[in-house]
């Protein structure tokens, strides 16, 4: 049998860039971000149907606006100093996710904000 799991926060941001260390996968260019994602300036305060969009180099849409992703990481203090790959702790109190919601604003949906919340305070439905 096949076994999933959710990306680690790294793993996620990386697919985000599409391997790219801009602020966007498409660039820095702010005034493009419309074509792209959802956020504050173009979503209506809603998520939308994923694809109406263009996607990032690797297919992968709304990466950087839209609605709210969990991934498998718990939360822990960033590390000070460079990482690679980092992993973050295997028990904890909070869950991070990664926000890349549509009601950001351009600066937010760049720095795709960190979250964290106990897993149980959120709906699973």
């Amino acid at each position: 049998m096949a076994r999933y799991r959710l990306p680690t926060e790294a793993e996620w941001e990386y697919a985000a860039r599409a391997g790219t260390t801009t602020a966007y996968s498409f660039g820095s260019d702010v005034s493009r971000l419309d074509e792209y994602a959802w956020y504050g300036g173009n979503a209506a305060h809603t998520s939308h149907p994923v694809g109406q969009l263009k996607p990032n180099a690797w297919g992968l849409h709304d990466m950087h606006g839209n609605v709210w992703e969990w991934v498998h990481d718990w939360y822990e203090t960033y590390p000070t100093g460079a990482v690679t790959d980092p992993q973050g702790p295997m028990f904890g109190v909070s869950r991070v996710f990664r926000v890349a919601a549509a009601v950001m604003s351009p600066g937010a949906a760049a720095r795709r904000a960190v979250a964290t919340v106990p897993p149980r305070a959120v709906s699973t439905r």
